[in-house]
């Protein structure tokens, strides 16, 4: 079976499932479950994530899916949402010495690069998350896993990697997704 570790690629994962013959752990799916059994049905849950991977609206389908009462929220629902995207995520993922430059590797640097999405883990749950998904690879590497000011994390990563080796070791049935034309 294969896993895609990065959330923004499962945004080809039924083409890339219909080119092999092999079935894929969805991140995705498996991350929303997993959510869900922390803050139920009616809970919401917050999306910290690339821009790419928010409009890709893979974590709000795969909810609404599972769960049609279950509410998301990202930092692009909120008022003035892009430039606080843009402002707390982007830049410090992506800015000539943010996370993808290697910037969390020093340990003051890791704390400028942290800051910001410290403020928009708050602001999701100041708009109602319960949960706040790190939805992207680069998050945990300056968030951490477990909490923000006891604002609970789920890192997807960590979710499909714990599934992965569930899976390895044949304490869970392989995933389901595969090409549907075999």
């Amino acid at each position: 079976f294969g896993v895609i570790p990065c959330n923004t690629a499962h945004a080809y994962l039924e083409e890339i499932c219909f080119s092999v013959n092999i079935p894929f752990l969805d991140m995705v799916q498996t991350t929303c479950r997993k959510a869900m059994s922390r803050v139920g049905t009616q809970g919401t849950i917050g999306i910290l994530a690339t821009t790419g991977t928010l409009i890709s609206e893979l974590y709000p389908a795969s909810i609404k899916q599972l769960a049609p009462n279950t509410q998301t929220v990202t930092l692009l629902d909120l008022e003035n949402g892009e430039h606080l995207q843009q402002q707390l995520v982007m830049e410090p993922i992506f800015g000539e010495y943010g996370i993808k430059a290697g910037g969390f590797q020093d340990i003051d640097r890791k704390e400028q690069l942290a800051a910001p999405m410290r403020i928009a883990t708050k602001k999701l749950a100041n708009a109602g998350a319960d949960i706040v998904l790190t939805a992207c690879t680069e998050i945990p590497l300056v968030l951490g896993r477990k909490s923000v000011d006891n604002i609970p994390l789920l890192d997807p990563m960590e979710v499909a990697a714990n599934d992965t080796i569930e899976i390895a070791l044949g304490r869970r049935s392989l995933p389901s997704l595969q090409r549907t034309d075999v």
